[in-house]
């Protein structure tokens, strides 16, 4: 279970992308007093930590999600931009040195965290911010692969 910080969850298990549910999920962000977001609470970001955790594969709409975020008003996000900037931090969690502080220190200041490598470790991060939201993204196998084919021949 995820104490509960599963609150698109189901939302989102079946996303394909379709205006519907981008919709659903604009309307549960915008609306704090249905939804509060931790720092709603009027207590100081740094306090609150992590607040939405996207655990979905590359190619499954984390950029658009990315830029809904954004819109909403969420200028702190951590996505795989930012590896670069914290190359030394993933060594340590890769390497099992002190991953909990690894992680404590790369994402403290930011609202959201997603895209790669965090969903492969969605469920430590979650442990250390457990009043996190949870979002799944997730697609039709065939339809992912053919994206992520259609991505490498843009990359070749």
């Amino acid at each position: 279970s995820f104490s509960g910080s599963n609150w698109l969850w189901g939302k989102l298990r079946r996303h394909r992308g379709t205006g519907a549910e981008w919709l659903e999920l604009t309307a549960m962000l915008a609306a704090p007093e249905a939804n509060p977001l931790p720092s709603d609470s009027g207590e100081d970001f740094d306090d609150v930590g992590v607040e939405v955790l996207c655990v979905g594969l590359m190619r499954t709409g984390l950029q658009s999600l990315h830029r809904a975020f954004d819109v909403l008003g969420y200028k702190k996000i951590y996505d795989q931009e930012k590896i670069s900037h914290t190359y030394q931090l993933w060594d340590d969690v890769l390497n099992n040195r002190s991953p909990d502080e690894a992680f404590l220190s790369m994402f403290k200041g930011n609202q959201v965290v997603m895209g790669m490598p965090t969903f492969c470790f969605w469920e430590d991060i979650l442990r250390l911010y457990p009043n996190a939201r949870v979002i799944l993204t997730v697609r039709s196998e065939d339809g992912w692969w053919q994206s992520v084919k259609k991505a490498k021949i843009a990359m070749d």
